[in-house]
């Protein structure tokens, strides 16, 4: 994860603003900074510049803290830092040891450990160089780091638990609601499908018949089936794209394209006094939910909520003169649309929830939200691990590979 460039003064400074920088209160967790090249060490007086951060669970055995150190190790070995600091966020746990071992392992590759601290609640101490002894954390309105990080839109939200359960829908979920809302995707899937073979002709081999899979699967040939069976084959076709024979797409396919922006407007709608998704009617996220299936459509919104990744040339031009004329653009990294998608996905039920996860999860890293895009990746793998788009962003995910840097300006 990285962050805008940020200085601080202290080994504590920077304690009190990880917090702001993640996004939740870390718990039981260890958190990496890595520092640029040329800086000074961070507990003197000279400012230090933060280049990446990387958060793994505290280790809960001897045979864990292997596995976390040698993931830490390719992650070190990769990015070359000049230092870094270690910083352990506990609850019971006591985790000197793990701190020993990732410290011994940044030194043997020659990063020099320029700090190492155990933090519990509001107090910590720095280890090794104070004697055990816990002292209180400077207050929040000290630290000039964090006010930076405040005025740039960046504070601690929900903890990563319940994160968690916001993404894997056990909070505040009902299961009628989810059972409804399928009911609606299935039925729109299945009118979706049943243009396609009108205009198109009958299924190839290798695309679905009909509908009626749930479960969301994927054939021989790659290609992403929908929770009603409405997607392509192996060379899968978009709705706003041209079909295999080089037509351009029909007014009546392109009828599901509009009202699936329309759906996306709603359903991303950040205005003040505007309905949360939750309030939507189960057909208007059902039409939106059901595009993610089409990956023109689904690709086309990732590039719309996170620009930087597809330019417009690179999409049907039919699929983003609909995103036009129904989405506001924004070039803002603007976390309340990422809240919103965060919201779909507690809403959908497991077993088609792998789209909307996945886009979920692209958005969120390159946005620089590592926390949220690992939640959705893994929900997504669980219950669809062949879905591809899920595969990869959980290869970024796991190698630490930074996003790209978008368009995006840091406030308005």
């Amino acid at each position: 994860m990285t962050t805008p460039k940020i200085r601080f003064t202290s080994l504590a400074d920077l304690v009190v603003s990880l917090p702001h920088q993640l996004g939740y209160r870390p718990v039981d967790s260890l958190v990496l900074t890595f520092l640029a090249r040329g800086d000074a060490a961070p507990a003197t007086s000279s400012p230090t510049r933060i280049t990446l951060k990387c958060r793994v669970d505290l280790p809960p055995d001897a045979r864990c803290r292997s596995q976390v150190v040698q993931m830490l190790a390719d992650v070190v070995r990769r990015e070359k830092p000049a230092g870094v600091i270690l910083c352990a966020f506990e609850t019971d746990q006591d985790s000197t040891e793990t701190l020993a071992a990732v410290s011994r392992m940044c030194e043997s590759k020659g990063v020099g450990v320029g700090g190492v601290a155990r933090v519990r609640g509001d107090r910590w101490h720095e280890v090794g160089d104070d004697g055990g002894v816990w002292r209180t954390l400077p207050a929040v309105e000290n630290v000039p780091a964090v006010a930076d990080l405040v005025y740039r839109g960046m504070q601690p939200g929900p903890s990563r638990a319940e994160l968690t359960a916001r993404v894997w829908g056990r909070f505040d979920t009902d299961q009628a609601d989810q059972a409804v809302l399928l009911a609606e995707l299935d039925a729109y899937a299945d009118r979706f499908l049943e243009t396609l073979h009108r205009t198109r002709g009958p299924a190839r081999e290798g695309e679905p018949s009909g509908a009626g899979s749930s479960s969301g699967t994927t054939d021989a040939a790659g290609a992403e089936e929908s929770a009603g069976g409405a997607a392509a084959a192996g060379a899968e076709e978009s709705s706003g794209g041209a079909a295999a024979a080089g037509a351009g797409p029909l007014v009546s396919e392109l009828r599901f394209v509009e009202r699936g922006a329309r759906a996306w407007q709603r359903m991303l709608d950040t205005t003040p006094g505007a309905p949360t998704v939750r309030d939507l009617p189960p057909a208007v996220v059902a039409q939106g939910l059901a595009m993610l299936w089409d990956r023109d459509f689904r690709d086309a919104l990732i590039s719309w909520l996170a620009p930087g990744q597809l330019g417009p040339g690179m999409l049907p031009a039919e699929v983003w003169a609909a995103f036009v004329r129904h989405l506001p653009l924004s070039r803002l990294c603007d976390s309340r649309r990422l809240d919103r998608l965060v919201e779909v996905c507690g809403l959908v039920p497991d077993e088609v929830a792998a789209p909307v996860l996945s886009v979920t999860a692209q958005c969120a890293w390159i946005l620089n939200n590592g926390t949220i895009a690992n939640i959705a990746v893994e929900r997504a793998l669980e219950f669809q691990p062949e879905y591809t788009l899920a595969q990869l962003i959980d290869q970024l995910l796991q190698h630490g590979v930074r996003p790209p840097g978008g368009p995006f300006a840091v406030v308005a």
